[in-house]
C-alpha cells in the first residue's frame, strides 16, 4: 500500500486533478472467489481516499467500475456529511452506449430509460 500511495502523491504532486481508479471491483483478489466487488477493495478505497482528503482536498478520486448503478454506488463508501469516504465519482456504463444509440436513432428513450433504472 506505501508503494500505491506515494505513487499516487507523485502524480498530484506534479498538478493532475485527480486519479482514475481502473477496474476497481476486481482490485482484491481472493483464492476461492470471482475477486469481484470484495469488502478488502473498500478498505484500500478508504485509505486511498483519506490520503487525497488530508493532503489534497480539490482533487478527485474516478471509479471505474464497468458494473450496473446499483453495485457501482458502493464505491463512493459509507456517508459522511454530503460526500462518502471512497471515490467521488464514477463511470455509468450503461448509460454510454445508450448516449450513442440516442443520437443515431435521433430519440432521447435509450438515455431517459437506462436513468429510469
Amino acid at each position: 500500500m506505501k508503494a500505491v500511495l506515494s505513487v499516487m502523491r507523485y502524480w498530484l504532486d506534479m498538478g493532475i486533478d485527480g486519479l482514475r481508479l481502473d477496474d476497481i471491483p476486481y482490485l482484491i483478489e481472493r483464492d476461492g472467489t470471482n475477486n469481484e466487488n470484495l469488502p478488502e477493495t473498500h478498505d484500500v478505497l478508504k485509505q486511498i481516499r483519506a490520503e487525497i482528503d488530508a493532503h489534497y482536498p480539490d482533487r478527485m478520486l474516478l471509479a471505474e467500475a464497468n458494473q450496473w448503478p446499483e453495485d457501482t454506488q458502493l464505491y463512493f463508501g459509507d456517508k459522511k456529511g454530503d460526500d462518502g469516504d471512497e471515490c467521488h465519482m464514477a463511470f455509468h456504463f450503461p448509460l454510454m452506449p445508450r448516449m450513442y444509440m440516442a443520437l443515431a436513432q435521433e430519440d432521447r428513450f435509450p438515455i431517459t430509460d437506462i436513468l429510469r433504472q
